[in-house]
């Protein structure tokens, strides 16, 4: 374990008895996508790799061109096709297929059923959600927000902001797609009349980044990365504080 925390894997924690914490690569582990996508590459990637020297050495250096030939079939013993092979070993199977993730798009019913068919791509999953109401995907590696916030005064901003961070792991990331205003200065024609037509439609507003960052630090998250163009359109990046 000293090992594994002398690389930054685990920590050691002081105290009268030898402990080790996680860290944040340690964790890396928890997430079910990454953890087998770290799995597959030493499994597969690195046993096919560590066996490279010696076939390319039995077979004279030659290029690769056969996919039923090659360092895979020299390391795993086998004359199937790594893809027939995954078929024949479910758990090597798995790994691979998990290391994709999910995209699930979340709407209010109406929105969600007026979605035309066929209109999205397959692997997009429809969900009926109030996002006022608690967030049933737990863990997800990103949360995506675009112009949802500027809609909402703050105290309910705070209560779709909270309800993302109840789920929200320490590996988890939070996508904002909203305006981010300058302190002082003019604003653009267009954004400034979207700000009034957001004060006098919903009590709402465009913010500013000292504002933007007092509405998250006030949610338990923190402001990780930031991007804003000349006309304030701008994206945040954000995860647990």
């Amino acid at each position: 374990m000293r090992v594994l925390a002398a690389n930054r894997i685990f920590t050691e924690l002081a105290g009268p008895e030898t402990k080790f914490g996680p860290t944040s690569l340690s964790n890396i582990f928890t997430v079910p996508a990454l953890s087998n996508g770290i799995k597959h590459c030493f499994d597969l990637g690195y046993r096919g790799g560590a066996g490279f020297p010696s076939y390319a050495r039995e077979t004279n250096y030659r290029q690769l061109e056969d996919e039923l030939d090659s360092p895979f079939q020299y390391a795993f013993q086998t004359k199937l096709h790594c893809f027939d092979w995954w078929k024949e070993h479910p758990r090597e199977a798995s790994q691979f297929h998990n290391v994709k993730g999910r995209l699930i798009l979340q709407d209010q019913p109406d929105v969600i059923d007026a979605i035309p068919k066929d209109s999205l791509h397959p692997t997009i999953e429809l969900t009926k959600h109030n996002f006022f109401k608690p967030q049933l995907i737990k863990g997800a590696g990103v949360y995506f927000l675009k112009h949802v916030l500027h809609d909402w005064p703050n105290p309910k901003a705070l209560i779709i902001l909270r309800n993302l961070v109840a789920v929200m792991k320490d590996y988890s990331k939070l996508i904002i797609i909203e305006n981010v205003l300058p302190e002082a200065g003019p604003l653009p024609v267009p954004t400034a009349g979207l700000d009034f037509i957001l004060m006098v439609g919903f009590a709402a507003m465009e913010r500013t980044a000292k504002q933007w960052e007092a509405l998250l630090t006030e949610a338990g998250l923190k402001i990780t990365g930031r991007w804003v163009k000349d006309d304030g359109d701008g994206v945040l990046e954000v995860m647990l504080a």
